[in-house]
């Protein structure tokens, strides 16, 4: 992904860091569509071509992430307790599913258009060891994922730290979803790590920004870095 300190202009530096409400789409008929999974760039390689008439960023990433029970990537037999995630309304661990996901993109640098693609495993405790404390390991749902991105905001000036994907999610069983995706990279204020916060407005998934930023939470660090973070919308 598109990887750069990102240097916002003086009416983002005026947002005040506070908890926002989670990520949501709302419909025209004022329904509200909560994001179906959540999930992290743990690790990054990236290439740079910026010679000739294309630049462009090449780029392999490692994801791991929680999906909704309930959603195509996640029935509510694989759904387990997640104790690294702040519990339910009820005090009650929230259950998830765990997702690992590999990457590949190649992204203009004048456009902020490209492909991405790559594989998804959806991961359950260690049934040898369940009693271990590392990250769910077992695969339970293997597929493919393939899409087009649109880092444009991220390049224009003032740049602005998010992107969108549209693509598709098809498990090797053959069961395809399509997802739109918002990507969020991290960035400073005031000393706190955030992400900005938004509204995605349905039908047209339009990012409206809320003029809010949300800190950057404990789980949503990978080695103590700061992650970005992918919302991924399963649609109908």
């Amino acid at each position: 992904m598109i990887r750069r300190r990102v240097v916002l202009a003086s009416a983002l530096l005026l947002l005040a860091v506070g908890v926002a409400p989670p990520a949501s789409a709302v419909a025209q008929d004022g329904s509200v569509l909560t994001a179906g999974a959540h999930v992290y760039e743990l690790t990054e390689s990236a290439r740079f071509i910026l010679r000739g008439r294309r630049p462009s960023e090449t780029s392999t990433s490692e994801f791991m992430g929680f999906v909704d029970p309930g959603t195509p990537p996640c029935p509510e037999i694989f759904a387990a307790p997640v104790p690294v995630l702040p519990p339910d309304g009820n005090g009650n661990p929230q259950r998830k599913c765990v997702v690992n996901m590999t990457a590949m993109d190649r992204i203009s640098l004048v456009t902020g258009h490209g492909p991405i693609s790559g594989r998804f495993t959806v991961v359950t405790a260690d049934v040898i060891n369940p009693a271990q404390v590392d990250a769910p390991e077992t695969v339970v749902m293997q597929g493919t994922f393939l899409g087009q991105i649109d880092f444009s905001p991220a390049l224009q000036s003032p740049p602005l730290p998010y992107g969108t994907v549209t693509g598709h999610l098809q498990s090797d069983e053959g069961e395809r979803v399509e997802f739109f995706g918002v990507f969020l990279l991290p960035f400073e204020v005031a000393g706190v790590d955030v992400y900005l916060a938004y509204t995605l407005l349905s039908p047209d998934l339009q990012v409206l920004l809320s003029g809010t930023v949300v800190p950057v939470q404990p789980y949503e660090r990978a080695l103590q870095y700061p992650t970005a973070r992918f919302d991924l919308y399963f649609l109908p």
